[in-house]
């Protein structure tokens, strides 16, 4: 499940309440389909429409910070206190003693494995063509762990080859 990496809203609101301003800097990083801005500066995604109904219904105004920033740098970021709140972020044991999450998941994550469309040694539900393959993950995400999982249960190795984001790693297959 995907979880909402933040301060806990309420203790924003609070906060906000108190000093007299109810700004947030939320991170808003590019993430195709999740966090996008045109040409023109206009901000839309599930990450961003998300955000706009939490400012709706708790009176924050979020600014936006980050956009040409990695998803790593994001999270160095809120570490710094750069910014207030993160979203898309997967919850694991190590980040829960880091960081405060959501009580609710806002949304589901889930991996997808994609080959060339001309690749045809690889075949959708046929594991053996699986093996020793080379599968493109990027760097600090926590599905890792989840496809290690999958690919242990099914009986085939893999390489992994690691990016530091979705758009080097979709980069490359396309080169490949």
């Amino acid at each position: 499940m995907l979880g909402c990496l933040s301060l806990w809203l309420g203790s924003i609101s609070s906060h906000a309440e108190e000093t007299g301003t109810k700004t947030v800097k939320a991170g808003f990083f590019k993430m195709r389909g999740y966090h996008v801005m045109d040409e023109e500066g206009i901000r839309s995604g599930y990450g961003y429409e998300f955000l706009t109904k939490v400012s709706k219904y708790s009176g924050l105004d979020f600014h936006y910070v980050g956009y040409d920033k990695s998803w790593t740098e994001m999270l160095e970021m809120l570490d710094r206190g750069e910014i207030d709140i993160l979203t898309y972020a997967v919850k694991n044991e190590a980040r829960q003693k880091k960081y405060a999450f959501s009580k609710k998941p806002i949304g589901t994550n889930f991996s997808v494995l994609k080959v060339k469309e001309d690749n045809t040694e690889i075949q959708a539900g046929n594991y053996d063509t699986y093996n020793g393959m080379r599968v493109g993950m990027v760097q600090v995400s926590t599905r890792a762990h989840e496809f290690d999982k999958f690919a242990r249960k099914h009986g085939f190795s893999y390489q992994a080859v690691y990016y530091d984001t979705a758009d080097e790693m979709r980069a490359a297959l396309q080169e490949g």
